[in-house]
């Protein structure tokens, strides 16, 4: 138990990481991620399934843009991540 704590807590603190990587050098991200911090606490759950689903797409297009431009270090980006991943596997 103590063990899969851990493991989420590094989970969520990666993803903390990314998102503010992403805030920090993205003007876009910046501001949608500001546009959901400031909104009306009474908003409904679907519109807030629908806020982050436009911010998913934001963060999608934001990638994709960035592998247009920098295709060699997503490939080492993306075998490192596979290579950790199997590191864990075994």
């Amino acid at each position: 138990m103590r063990r899969a704590l851990g493991d989420a807590l590094w989970s969520a603190g990666g993803l903390v990481l990314l998102l503010s990587t992403l805030v920090a050098f993205d003007e876009r991200v910046r501001s949608e991620l500001a546009a959901r911090v400031v909104a009306v606490p009474a908003a409904g759950v679907s519109e807030t399934g629908a806020k982050a689903a436009n911010l998913v797409g934001l963060v999608a297009d934001i990638a994709r843009d960035q592998a247009a431009t920098h295709t060699p270090l997503l490939l080492f980006a993306f075998a490192g991540v596979l290579l950790v991943l199997f590191m864990f596997r075994s």
